[in-house]
């Protein structure tokens, strides 16, 4: 029996990778352990290392190839249990490559249950000129859980003169607090070249990089945490700091990736012994 399919569909269909990996992490013996490790081609995570002394747990999420290209898809789940308390991160940035044909999908979910602490800080993810861009930010926690998650992501490479020209890049985040859905944000980023939104006040306003940070927890938002947060943002219309339903939410904009995480480090460094009640220890992989 014949098929219509040509030689490029063949292809595509050979070269898409799947990767994920789901993550549970539970409070035994006085520490947060991996108790579950699942994974499914070229994405894992290291070891815990425990540099806290308080027994938080530091996972960095490996991702060998690098990057995706087209009809690839990374799937991450991590749940932290009852009481359990970690930190995730990346040693290097994601990479979303030109696809011509496909998309490429990255999604990530994290549960929080009673008690429990997540921390998602990982490295920013790089839109090259040319991709097709899909993903998911999505997180669940109880009622008396503990969230800080960032989100980072830089249009095309201005380091070295390539902007993000053309192709489209769509982003979900969601927050869902104790089964009710407190925030979403949905974002569609047309190539520079095609679209008025990277250039226009009312867009991007000729920015590069954009950075968003939510975190959450038992007690809401204090009128002098947020003063403390919005402190920080010397460049007005660069950043932003919301209130939402008693979740805080932070917009940063930029020209360098590293300069909006340096951003959003700042804030969390502000915001961990509120709602944590206890000083930042940065993982020790952003320092190599």
């Amino acid at each position: 029996m014949t098929t219509s399919l040509g030689v490029s569909t063949i292809r595509s269909f050979a070269t898409k990778w799947l990767g994920e990996v789901d993550i549970g992490i539970e409070r035994s013996r006085g520490c947060s352990r991996v108790i579950r490790r699942q994974h499914r081609g070229p994405l894992c995570v290291q070891r815990a290392f425990y540099p806290e002394g308080d027994g938080t747990a530091h996972l960095y999420l490996v991702h060998p190839p690098g990057g995706l290209v087209q009809g690839d898809r990374l799937n991450v789940r991590l749940h932290a249990g009852e009481g359990a308390s970690a930190v995730v991160t990346t040693p290097a940035a994601a990479k979303l490559y030109r696809a011509p044909t496909g998309a490429t999908w990255q999604d990530v979910r994290l549960s929080v249950e009673q008690g429990a602490s997540l921390e998602w800080l990982p490295l920013e993810t790089i839109v090259f000129s040319g991709a097709r861009a899909q993903t998911r930010l999505c997180a669940d926690i109880s009622a008396h859980g503990r969230l800080v998650a960032w989100d980072v992501v830089c249009f095309g490479r201005p380091a070295s003169d390539e902007p993000f020209d053309e192709g489209v890049f769509d982003s979900v985040i969601e927050l869902v607090v104790d089964g009710e859905l407190r925030w979403i944000e949905r974002t569609r980023i047309p190539g520079y070249g095609d679209d008025r939104l990277g250039q226009a006040r009312w867009g991007l306003g000729g920015h590069c990089v954009m950075g968003t940070l939510m975190a959450v927890g038992p007690v809401g938002i204090s009128g002098d945490t947020m003063q403390m947060v919005r402190d920080y943002f010397e460049a007005p219309g660069c950043g932003g700091v919301t209130d939402v339903d008693g979740a805080l939410v932070v917009r940063v904009l930029g020209d360098s990736a590293w300069r909006v995480r340096d951003k959003l480090c700042t804030v969390w460094e502000v915001l961990r012994p509120w709602l944590l009640g206890k000083l930042p220890v940065w993982p020790r992989i952003w320092a190599t």
